[in-house]
């Protein structure tokens, strides 16, 4: 039987590894969410005080499309090489994604860090529970979350400590409160694959800048190299999430036999 060994693998996603299940991104030139919504009147929390019903309603037509949606063949090969490699290596591998949506998981992806939340889930709006879930309120259930299906949001739906569910979405002018625990997977990450993100947004986009040094880096981005201008290096795939994640993972594979 062939020894196992432990590796540690991070993959930091981006809406382009959705984007190929039919997913609208928000800044598509073409049909991206901000051509037909302002950031600030649906994607802030200055826009859920002002007018939630407007914010639910954004975020109900957005949850039945991810709903709609299938997971695609990156997710799928990602889920497969998660759950079929360790059969042969011992690898601990964690997503660190961008996007809202449930793909991931319903791929078979086990261990999945959601830095701007999930659509799919809802929490209570108590203005007293801030963003480290913490609350001196004692009713409050400190970030439970909701699960929310077709039907959707409106105020007539309320947490167990009587406020208005919102949507478990980290808002413009909120802190990420899953950041610390992203940090800590990309510092001890061997391996980082970084799939559908032009890291152009912060702070998910320093992550990268806190691996290890030995830390190998694959990039995939339908963008060329220069374009990209990545500020470490790294293995640059120039291709989709479907065919560069194929590649990628069969890069590993082959080294691990090797």
């Amino acid at each position: 039987m062939r020894k196992k060994y432990k590796t540690k693998i991070a993959i930091l996603s981006g809406a382009g590894l959705s984007a190929e299940s039919n997913l609208r991104t928000f800044r598509d030139c073409e049909n991206g969410y901000w051509n037909e919504y302002k950031i600030d009147e649906v994607c802030s929390i200055d826009a859920w005080d002002k007018n939630p019903d407007k914010v639910n309603e954004f975020y109900n037509m957005r949850r039945k499309e991810v709903l709609d949606a299938k997971p695609n063949k990156a997710h799928i090969d990602f889920g497969v090489f998660e759950n079929n490699i360790n059969n042969i290596f011992d690898y601990e591998i964690t997503h660190v994604t961008q996007n809202v949506d449930d793909l991931l998981e319903r791929a078979g992806c086990k261990k999945v860090i959601h830095l701007h939340g999930n659509i799919l889930k809802a929490r209570s709006s108590n203005p007293l529970l801030d963003w480290t879930g913490i609350s001196s309120d004692p009713k409050v259930n400190d970030y439970k979350k909701y699960e929310v299906g077709y039907e959707g949001l409106d105020n007539t739906k309320l947490a167990e400590d009587g406020y208005v569910l919102r949507p478990d979405i980290v808002f413009f002018g909120e802190t990420l409160k899953t950041y610390n625990n992203a940090l800590d997977i990309i510092e001890e990450a061997d391996i980082l694959i970084v799939v559908g993100t032009s890291l152009n947004v912060s702070p998910a986009s320093g992550l990268v800048h806190a691996v290890k040094s030995d830390c190998e880096i694959f990039c995939i981005d339908l963008q060329s190299e220069e374009t990209f201008n990545a500020t470490f290096d790294c293995i640059y795939i120039q291709d989709t999430a479907v065919n560069g994640v194929q590649k990628v993972l069969d890069m590993i594979k082959l080294k691990s036999i090797n």
